[in-house]
């Protein structure tokens, strides 16, 4: 009996506040299960920053002039679990043509942003990221439900994500972020494998974070590849960090020229 209550009380907490928190939600009989599987489905098509430049097998073909960077750094930010923002980070110059000259300092930034829920002020001081999130999944699940012959391409079109860019040269005051990789702790211990090997002998456990935001980082070049997953509770790491560049980066975007990896 205590088992079945403690079930119970544990699905209540992860359903009906999500449900609650976007205005004028269509009531989809739809459980918590199904849409974790359509945002994976989104997330998929939508929210991988390793996909935003040249010379990746997913979504629309780049123009031939763009080629591969010399390294990405991506950014998912996650509220509640649900994908709120991606970033992709292509350092190099990517654009053919273009003079060599330089090219170490240059970066590209792409970013696909889920829309904000009908009636809601994303500029409010109370406004949650995370609800972002929830709506784009939301929405998604009810365009499936209402047309099944359609495809996950042709909903996630239709979800009106904002799809932004920006660069080095249009967004200077960015480059103090970019510069401040190099103090993240990409071996910080998390309860998110395989991000961590095994804790040494001694070592305490790392703390267990619900219902948090989060952001999963990677940093990748044709050498190798380091993660990272940080939660809002790490005042000093990978979160905050994220959080001060998305921050720095978001005068500075424009819509991007770009195809949409969706």
């Amino acid at each position: 009996m205590r088992a079945a209550v403690i079930a119970l009380a544990m699905h209540l907490a992860c359903t009906a506040p999500a449900a609650a928190q976007v205005k004028n939600a269509e009531q989809l009989p739809l459980t918590l299960w199904n849409y974790h599987e359509v945002r994976k489905i989104v997330e998929d098509l939508a929210f991988q920053p390793e996909t935003y430049f040249a010379g990746t097998p997913r979504g629309n073909p780049r123009p031939a002039r763009e080629t591969q960077p010399l390294s990405v750094l991506t950014v998912v930010y996650y509220g509640d679990g649900w994908p709120v923002w991606a970033l992709g980070v292509g350092f190099g110059c990517i654009q053919g043509g273009e003079t060599q000259e330089g090219c170490d300092a240059r970066w590209t930034a792409r970013l696909a942003l889920a829309p904000a829920p009908p009636d809601y002020d994303p500029d409010a001081s109370d406004f949650r990221p995370r609800w972002r999130g929830w709506y784009a999944i939301q929405r998604a699940a009810a365009l499936r439900q209402a047309d099944p012959t359609r495809s996950w391409h042709e909903i996630v079109e239709d979800l009106g994500l904002v799809w932004l860019e920006t660069d080095n040269r249009a967004c200077a005051s960015a480059t103090t972020s970019v510069k401040a990789l190099a103090s993240i702790d990409w071996f910080r211990p998390t309860m998110i494998p395989p991000l961590v090997p095994p804790l040494p002998p001694g070592t305490p456990p790392p703390p267990i974070y619900s219902h948090s935001d989060a952001v999963a980082l990677s940093l990748s070049d044709r050498k190798g590849q380091l993660q990272v997953y940080d939660y809002a509770y790490n005042n000093d790491g990978a979160f905050s960090w994220a959080k001060r560049f998305y921050e720095a980066l978001k005068p500075c975007f424009r819509p991007s020229t770009q195809y949409p990896p969706w």
